[in-house]
């Protein structure tokens, strides 16, 4: 037995599954390919700026301790006693490195017995290679003063 050919728009003659009735579906348009698009590229800043920070760290940290990038001298030292003690310590730093850098000195400050009275922290923003900058820092003390007093430069990072 035969069947008849099925001819659409006839009743009892349906497609499986049923067809859509309308105009023609147009396709969709091809999709840009990922790297092309605006996440794509969000993506590729993202990446290249993490390869970028990494070379930066890379490159601080083959470039030695920070000690070994800086010269400290200690210029003046000096302490004023009364209802608040203070300090004041004048030095110099020498950027030896190849690059700008930044460097955050710590201080100690001793008594005439030798005591450690204070400690203070004084950063210095961008010195330049070669240059050298001129500090002075204060601080009220946390002990008292005797009139003579020490400062040292602890540590540079």
């Amino acid at each position: 037995m035969t069947q008849p050919p099925i001819v659409p728009g006839q009743p009892g003659n349906q497609y499986w599954p049923p067809q859509p009735v309308g105009p023609p579906v147009k396709p969709p348009s091809p999709k840009l390919a990922f790297w092309t698009s605006a996440t794509g590229i969000i993506c590729m800043l993202l990446i290249a700026g993490a390869a970028v920070l990494g070379i930066a760290i890379a490159t601080d940290i083959a470039s030695g301790p920070a000690s070994d990038n800086f010269t400290v001298t200690v210029t003046s030292c000096s302490a004023s006693t009364g209802s608040l003690s203070t300090a004041k310590i004048g030095f110099t730093i020498k950027n030896t490195s190849t690059a700008a850098r930044s460097a955050t000195v710590k201080i100690e400050y001793r008594d005439g017995a030798g005591n450690r009275i204070d400690t203070d922290t004084a950063i210095v923003k961008t010195i330049q290679p070669g240059d050298t900058a001129s500090v002075a820092e204060s601080t009220l003390l946390d002990g008292a003063a005797d009139g003579t007093i020490r400062c040292a430069i602890t540590g540079i990072s």
